[in-house]
């Protein structure tokens, strides 16, 4: 879409001079050198013969090319029909009149199927994130780390980044002025301290990466290519997004004051006409559109600076249709300021991606409150979007992660479970042993069954209980007014 400065060279004075007469493109040709063809010489100038061009073994200098007036010769001729068809396009504008401009609105051919069902927070924003795209994060992150020291890998997996960003969303609802104060425990953040230490979180943060940057190219180009995987992905998901029949496309927002008088250019762009409209208010508005145009023209109050009274001023279409539709972009902008991710960082990419995460978030809950609505769901029990991110940031710390309480400060052997049954096993050298503190301690699949009496393997305790871990496969106490198995698993 082409900047203001662009669009106000296109819509330019109409007396000025400049093809504006035809409808097509112009083909701007390169002239390169090929082998078996005659090299072209340099234009003749005033009072000059042409220059013949350097001569090959076998071949003859061609004649530079004819002036205005001049009929090209032959090897010009030849050359038009053996050059390749690389050209550049470049679309040639023509003044439209002030009246019949009027654009047919195109047949709307697309079609949003019903939604049959409302789906959890995290399972929106999972067609986003999906898992291939995980998988690429979490290796290009451990490649990272390695890279910057091959002494220290970081072992990031999917899982954990999923925590990762959980934390985020729930720091942008929730904002402090430093992100290490959401481990204070006078601040009290346990869905963030609890999940992740702070130095696990810092270690990510400064580690997670998108591209390899051993692949980077000596003379790159490409301003994104740190996170280009990372928005091809978005992208392509974004535009699979059913969308309905008028969108809007803004960069910033116009004010419509004052005149009345306009311009308007048209032109073909891959074979679709597109219509650049210059209307005069307060100050010059261009706008560009496939099916909008000047006519039919409208009319609109202003006000009259000069009569110090309203009056009427005539109104193109097409600023109709801006002032109609444009309140998409401008509710999207809405909506990421309020629950907007705040984390600092001293490297771009890391912005990129957080905004990237808060446009996924949004676009999330947009597809979910059109899905509630083709339900017939109430507006009173369709979440807000605070509380969409927060079930979002929610499912994406806990589910099917491990939930452990853990202590401040250096972790001591002093009074753990392990300590206490090492010293158990000095004095009763018969004792069963117990699983490993990478397996007790994992989180995952603990689940206390009924078998038949057993004596507990909580150091300390002498009970003889019926409940019996499924993974450890130890008894241990469950009561009122004790939890070894809560105690066993954790400490």
């Amino acid at each position: 879409m082409p900047d203001d400065d662009e669009l106000a060279n296109l819509l330019d004075d109409p007396d000025e001079p400049g093809p504006r007469s035809s409808n097509r493109c112009q083909e701007q040709t390169p002239e390169p050198s090929h082998a078996g063809q005659r090299p072209t010489p340099e234009p003749s100038h005033a009072g000059q013969e042409p220059t013949p061009g350097p001569s090959h073994a076998g071949q003859e200098p061609t004649p530079g090319p004819s002036h205005a007036g001049q009929e090209p010769t032959p090897g010009q001729e030849q050359r038009k029909l053996t050059q390749p068809r690389n050209r550049r396009m470049i679309p040639l504008w023509r003044q439209m009149g002030a009246t019949n401009s009027a654009l047919d609105p195109p047949e709307w051919l697309g079609n949003i199927e019903p939604a049959t069902t409302v789906r959890n927070p995290v399972e929106y924003f999972r067609d986003f994130f999906t898992p291939d795209i995980m998988h690429d994060i979490v290796s290009q992150s451990n490649l990272y780390a390695t890279q910057k020291d091959v002494t220290r890998s970081l072992n990031l997996s999917v899982p954990e980044f999923e925590q990762f960003m959980g934390s985020l969303f729930a720091m942008s609802l929730v904002k402090l002025s430093s992100s290490r104060l959401y481990w204070k425990a006078k601040l009290q953040c346990p869905m963030i301290s609890e999940n992740m230490s702070r130095d696990r979180w810092e270690e990510i943060k400064a580690n997670v990466h998108f591209n390899d940057n051993s692949t980077l190219p000596n003379n790159n180009s490409d301003k994104l290519f740190k996170v280009r995987p990372l928005l091809t992905h978005l992208a392509a998901k974004f535009r699979a997004i059913p969308k309905p029949q008028r969108l809007c496309v803004d960069e910033q927002m116009v004010p419509f004051k004052g005149r009345g008088t306009h311009q308007e250019k048209s032109a073909l762009v891959d074979d679709v006409e597109v219509r650049a409209v210059k209307w005069m208010d307060n100050r010059s508005v261009k706008l560009l559109s496939t099916f909008a145009s000047v006519e039919p023209k409208s009319e609109c109050k202003r006000y009259d600076k000069k009569k110090k009274s309203t009056v009427m001023i005539p109104c193109p279409a097409i600023v109709l249709e801006y002032n109609k539709f444009m309140g998409g972009v401008d509710l999207m902008d809405s909506l990421l300021s309020l629950y907007r991710i705040h984390t600092r960082s001293k490297k771009y990419y890391h912005k990129l991606l957080f905004h990237f995460l808060d446009v996924t978030v949004v676009n999330c809950w947009l597809l979910y409150r059109r899905d509630c609505k083709d339900l017939g769901i109430p507006s009173r029990k369709i979440m807000m979007l605070q509380e969409f991110k927060l079930s979002l940031a929610e499912a994406l710390l806990l589910e099917g992660k491990s939930v452990l309480v853990r202590k401040r400060g250096r972790p001591s052997s002093a009074g753990s479970i392990a300590a206490e049954f090492q010293r158990k096993k000095r004095e009763f050298p018969a004792t069963k042993a117990i699983p490993g503190d990478e397996i007790r301690t994992d989180g995952y699949h603990h689940y206390p069954v009924v078998m038949v009496r057993g004596r507990c393997k909580n150091p300390n305790c002498k009970s003889v209980p019926v409940f019996f871990c499924n993974k450890c496969k130890v008894h241990l106490c469950i009561t009122k007014d004790k939890n070894c198995f809560l105690e066993f698993h954790t400490k």
